[in-house]
């Protein structure tokens, strides 16, 4: 049987062949974001993985104006619900996990190859789900490639600013760019926490807006 899970619905849903009706992403992927916490709960007040991508959203919106930018935005880990948030360092070092037993001869060459076996299978697990959600929001599936750039830099800058405003100083630098990132703007000046329901309610807020296809699936609508 291929990899499956139970959702917050009670439905099963297959990892490798999944589904995503428009009402899941208010019944499961919205409650699901509001609960996942970024950094894996690091932070100095609880944050969320929704009011993350209404952060990045937000800040599309407001630098460029381009509302399906910030569709995908908000969207861009919306595949969380599913997988979890498996933050860069663990991906990181379970990549240089899968490269450890190897003799030194071979050990560059085949932990390489392991490495990236494991980031291409995540990304196509990950990409999978992406495509459901997409077409779910009614969001044009070339666009989610078209942007997948911009969106790239933008969850970058949003990492440098929830570091700057959520955690406490380390004693070393980030790597991936993140020192180097320029802050999103924030509507609130600095990053303010939300309560679950209130992340759960900003995130479905803007996907009513950004995506108004799905408003009629939206179960607080009935």
């Amino acid at each position: 049987m291929s990899a499956w899970m139970q959702t917050a619905t009670g439905r099963d849903f297959v990892l490798r062949t999944p589904h995503v009706e428009p009402g899941h992403l208010f019944t499961e992927i919205a409650p699901a974001l509001a609960r996942i916490p970024r950094f894996n709960g690091h932070t100095v007040e609880a944050y969320s993985v929704a009011q993350h991508s209404v952060l990045c959203a937000e800040a599309a919106e407001d630098e460029t104006g381009d509302l399906e930018l910030a569709a995908y935005c908000l969207l861009h880990d919306a595949h969380e619900a599913y997988v979890g948030d498996i933050t860069r360092p663990v991906i990181a070092a379970l990549a240089e996990q899968l490269a450890d037993g190897v003799d030194p001869t071979t050990a560059r060459l085949v932990g390489q190859s392991r490495a990236q076996h494991f980031h291409n299978s995540l990304h196509r697990v990950k990409a999978g789900i992406d495509t459901e959600i997409a077409y779910a929001a009614g969001l044009d599936i070339d666009g989610l490639m078209r942007h997948r750039a911009t969106v790239m830099a933008i969850d970058l800058r949003a990492l440098r600013t929830e570091r700057d405003d959520l955690m406490l100083d380390g004693s070393r630098r980030w790597e991936g760019g993140v020192e180097g990132a320029v802050r999103l703007p924030v509507r609130t000046g600095r990053i303010r926490p939300l309560s679950e329901t209130q992340a759960l309610a900003a995130f479905a807020e803007a996907l009513q807006r950004l995506c108004p296809s799905t408003a009629a699936a939206n179960p607080a609508r009935w």
